[in-house]
């Protein structure tokens, strides 16, 4: 009720995985409370600076058990009001969320945040309740699931998307391309 969780952070150690991944998935299993609107959590990557906001002010004031939420930057639909159990794109509706103790947020939700940093370490999830007269858990626990990438040729790291560059294989390993810059210099249409 209007604090951090325990365990505070919840972590998962990943090991012997290559020095390269994505997060395909963040799944939160057994949620419930009783305003999930009042849910703020913060995924943070071993050693890195990169973390992401995957569900905050989302889901409503409707009380909530056992829901299983699979997060995944692929969903076609944010986190729904009232909260349902399904697959969805990690969502941050409101802005100031504070996590006592954490990295700083970086300012966004999306898993890609995680493209091509290295797996092995300690993945940690903060979460808050971040207002008072509600409580809630995470019965089922969390998990994070990780694409390594390993490419043979640049063909196995087209992401097929144009605008974001050609990406191409380094060493066995999937490198980012450099976006393309579409704007036409015409104010009247949309890049």
């Amino acid at each position: 009720d209007s604090g951090t969780a325990t365990p505070y952070p919840s972590t998962i150690t990943v090991a012997g995985l290559g020095t390269s991944a994505a997060v395909c998935s963040v799944e939160l299993k057994g949620i419930g409370h009783t305003f999930p609107s009042d849910i703020d959590m913060l995924l943070v990557g071993p050693g890195t600076p990169q973390n992401a906001i995957i569900m905050s002010d989302a889901g409503g004031g409707t009380p909530v058990t056992s829901i299983d939420l699979t997060l995944t930057d692929a969903a076609a639909l944010s986190i729904p009001t009232p909260l349902v159990s399904g697959t969805f794109k990690p969502t941050n509706l409101g802005t100031g969320d504070t996590f006592p103790g954490a990295p700083a947020p970086t300012g966004g939700s999306a898993l890609s945040a995680f493209s091509g940093t290295n797996p092995n370490g300690d993945w940690s999830l903060y979460v808050v309740d971040d207002a008072g007269g509600d409580v809630g858990t995470v019965a089922g626990g969390w998990c994070v699931s990780l694409v390594v990438d390993v490419c043979t040729s640049n063909a196995d790291c087209d992401d097929g998307n144009a605008c974001n560059g050609v990406e191409t294989c380094v060493a066995s390993n999937c490198a980012p391309g450099t976006p393309v810059d579409c704007n036409d210099g015409l104010f009247c249409t949309t890049d």
